[in-house]
């Protein structure tokens, strides 16, 4: 595996990346970076091209001057152009949480080439109505607000501690690279566009609703849940999963928010067989 940075629309962006062959795009969730897929890259590389970003404004990609309008069509051109900087041209994506949701737009915007993809976690998918999402959206804030009042290992820990089955499944790495990433100049500021920016669009009626437009989706979706995901419901994932015409629902049980991280070698099976699938179709 290795880490590169290049810069895209002015912006400092930081990708992971390993493997050859057919691709694969990771996307991270809204408080996380591309190191949250580091249990997923190498395997997955083993049979895949894998690209992990940090997008618009996470982990350790720049922010610049925050863009206009709402923040995941901002992360989803950002996307764009990184996609076109790698030269990809048709692929899959893997989604998880907020991830979930721009891997969505992000079909939305390259449907001639996204081919397949996975979304896990994500309550812009699953959420059944947009109060439901408002309300996920406001408690995700809360939660994440934690870490930069208190940047602590501690408080890192306790915040992961609310939204998966069992923290200790988490590795270490994840949270230095939280408390990383959170201590440069420009996190905080990018974490309150990013979700005061959601926010505003959802209520809005700005790009922050995608449940209606699901059943637009014309290639093979995957949809992974944990049975104990506090951010979803088993009737709002299915129901999600049902409105694709293509889509398979995977659950995953004694399982929080974070399927890849909480039970990897398990995701990467199924990503691994999904993709595949898809390839030789």
């Amino acid at each position: 595996m290795q880490a590169s940075f290049v810069e895209i629309g002015g912006v400092k962006t930081r990708y992971l990346h390993a493997g050859s062959g057919y691709p694969i795009v990771l996307l991270h969730g809204v408080g996380m970076a591309a190191d949250s897929w580091i249990e997923n890259i190498e395997p997955l590389a083993e049979r895949f091209a894998v690209y992990a970003p940090d997008m618009l404004g996470c982990g350790f990609t720049e922010l610049g001057d925050p863009p206009a309008g709402p923040p995941q069509l901002a992360m989803v051109g950002h996307l764009s152009e990184l996609i076109e900087h790698l030269g990809l041209g048709k692929f899959a994506v893997v989604g998880s949480s907020l991830g979930g949701l721009i891997a969505t737009l992000q079909y939305f915007a390259m449907p001639d080439r996204v081919e397949a993809f996975a979304f896990a976690g994500s309550a812009a998918m699953f959420a059944a109505e947009k109060e439901a999402l408002g309300k996920i959206l406001a408690d995700s804030f809360k939660n994440g607000s934690m870490a930069y009042a208190d940047m602590s290992l501690e408080i890192l820990r306790e915040r992961l501690s609310n939204i998966v089955f069992d923290v200790a499944s988490i590795p270490d790495y994840v949270l230095h690279m939280q408390l990383t990433s959170y201590a440069l100049p420009w996190s905080l500021q990018a974490y309150q566009y990013r979700m005061q920016g959601m926010m505003t669009a959802l209520a809005a009626g700005e790009a922050g609703w995608i449940r209606d437009r699901l059943g637009e989706i014309e290639v093979p979706a995957l949809a992974i849940a944990g049975d104990r995901d506090p951010r979803t419901s088993e009737a709002w994932e299915a129901a999600a999963a049902a409105g694709i015409p293509n889509a398979k629902r995977v659950g995953f049980d004694k399982c929080g928010h974070l399927p890849h991280l909480e039970y990897p070698s398990k995701f990467n099976g199924l990503i691994a067989d999904f993709v595949t699938a898809k390839t030789r179709a």
